[in-house]
């Protein structure tokens, strides 16, 4: 499993021409000190089905089963 993963590094690497391990500086977070910028950040993530097109408009944002956003309004459990 060490060499196939290994193996695997070393392709992904060498494709988009990078060092390290795979997930290296992938994922980064940010301090969220401010109102309007939660605001701006959670507006972004649950309009993000919209914009990627998986539903028609904003009342299917409700209904849409990839989302987290009918947990927060209610038409769906949290678990």
């Amino acid at each position: 499993m060490r060499s196939l993963l290994t193996g695997h590094a070393g392709a992904v690497n060498r494709r988009s021409r990078r060092r390290g391990h795979v997930l290296q500086n992938r994922y980064k977070s940010l301090v969220c000190d401010e109102a309007g910028y939660l605001l701006a950040l959670v507006r972004y993530l649950h309009l993000k089905p919209l914009r990627a097109r998986l539903v028609a408009d904003v009342e299917g944002v409700a209904q849409c089963a990839d989302s987290g956003h009918r947990a927060l309004v209610g038409t769906r459990s949290k678990n």
